[in-house]
């Protein structure tokens, strides 16, 4: 296994809370391309995503709110961190 195996991979990561700031050092550990990022909040958005992802340095993502135009640049794979809450079936 090579030091970066996942070098290849363009990666979006879909939500920007605390879970997607761990999957945006997991990918960057492994060498993922992080390409895009997608989240929500006013306080988010607009910033790069190594700055919000405490890793020291920027990435030159900046995460955006408008997913569909996110994903449309391409990507190979979407990692989803947004949390749901199901509801209670009666």
């Amino acid at each position: 296994m090579t030091a970066q195996p996942f070098s290849s991979i363009r990666v979006v990561v879909y939500g920007v809370g605390a879970i997607g700031a761990i999957a945006t050092r997991l990918l960057g550990d492994k060498g993922a391309k992080i390409v895009g990022a997608i989240g929500r909040s006013p306080s988010k958005v607009g910033r790069d995503l190594g700055d919000f992802a405490g890793l020291g340095l920027t990435l030159d993502v900046l995460v955006e709110s408008d997913a569909n135009e996110v994903l449309a640049r391409g990507a190979d794979i979407a990692v989803v961190c947004v949390g749901s809450y199901p509801t209670a079936s009666s």
